[in-house]
């Protein structure tokens, strides 16, 4: 009965750390695309915005 015990508790445990672990790497993948996504709509935003000046 110990081993059954002991078999799943190392179940749990090796199931929790990977979960952990692929939510951390999401988590960085998802950040780094925003980051992008961000400063990519901060260059079209700002080649729109020119004063009149530079316009002539």
């Amino acid at each position: 009965m110990n081993s059954w015990l002991l078999l799943w508790t190392c179940l749990l445990v090796l199931g929790a750390t990977v979960f952990a672990l692929l939510a951390v790497m999401v988590a960085r993948g998802a950040a780094k695309d925003i980051k992008s996504m961000f400063q990519d709509l901060g260059e079209k935003s700002g080649n729109d915005r020119k004063s009149p000046n530079d316009r002539q």
